[in-house]
């Protein structure tokens, strides 16, 4: 498994994470830009997160991204393709970010409109906390949320997440332990 890693980094080969009973999970790669533009483009989706670049910026920056992030960490924001039809459902997997000044995983997500209120995220969302509590040894996963995210805040609440600070900058902190003998 470790040398098929190695060719597929070495050859730019995005490596599937992992399948659910919906979806693929896999790396990006630069032949994706199109497809995560499309799915930005609707405002209603990308309302709480942050724009993608112009598209020669967003290009340098998805390559730095796929040679850094999951290289070095071996994780990152995955991109969710529908099994069926080959489609874009979402981005989510595992970011960084620094929480009480210390470096923590924490959980992302976004959905198309076309396949929310369908239990696609929870779907996925629960096999990527499978995965890094399995493969990645992470302990506890994080979750930022602006406050105002009514539906995000339901959604991490099922995910079973509890509140570990409330309004910093307009956001709102939750944490799920995944290491249960703690």
């Amino acid at each position: 498994d470790y040398f098929n890693l190695i060719y597929m980094r070495a050859h730019h080969i995005p490596v599937e994470i992992a399948r659910t009973s919906r979806t693929i999970i896999r790396e990006m790669t630069e032949k994706d830009l199109p497809d995560m533009y499309e799915l930005y483009a609707d405002p209603a989706v990308a309302r709480w997160t942050e724009p993608l670049y112009a598209y020669d910026e967003e290009l340098e920056f998805t390559r730095a991204y796929i040679d850094n992030m999951y290289t070095f960490y071996g994780y990152g924001l995955w991109l969710v393709f529908d099994k069926k039809t080959g489609e874009l459902v979402g981005r989510m997997g595992i970011e960084n970010r620094s929480i009480d000044g210390v470096n923590c995983q924490e959980l992302g997500y976004l959905v198309g409109r076309k396949y929310q209120r369908r239990g696609i995220a929870y779907e996925v969302c629960s096999k990527i906390v499978e995965y890094a509590r399995e493969y990645l040894y992470i302990d506890r996963l994080y979750a930022c949320i602006h406050k105002d995210n009514i539906p995000s805040i339901n959604f991490i609440n099922k995910m079973k997440f509890k509140l570990y600070a409330k309004d910093i900058d307009d956001m709102d902190i939750y944490v799920r332990q995944l290491d249960e003998n703690k």
